[in-house]
């Protein structure tokens, strides 16, 4: 037959520096994660404090990475402006 795995809490306190941390488990990252962590069914991985699975970046947003998206945001936008003001300039002035 087949080996069986040991079930697990689903729910374990552990001790970060001097404070009790109650941490999930993650049945199909078979880790304990925290619980501002979600599992992205797109990247399979656990992701801290996970906003959501961007399709055009190709990877999620969270913690790691929130501050960049934010960014790309904002120079697309910023470069979407001068192109549609470098196109009016263009039919208006030429």
């Amino acid at each position: 037959g087949g080996a069986t795995r040991p079930v697990l809490p689903a729910l374990r306190t552990f001790d970060v520096l001097g404070t009790p941390c109650d941490l999930k488990f993650c049945d199909t990252c078979n880790i304990y994660r925290s619980n501002r962590s979600s599992h992205c069914h797109f990247c399979n991985s656990c992701i801290l404090d996970m906003d959501h699975h961007c399709p055009w970046v190709g990877t999620c947003i969270g913690k790691r990475n929130y501050r960049y998206f934010c960014l790309f945001l904002w120079l697309s936008v910023a470069h979407s402006l001068f192109v549609m003001a470098s196109s009016v300039w263009h039919v208006v002035v030429v």
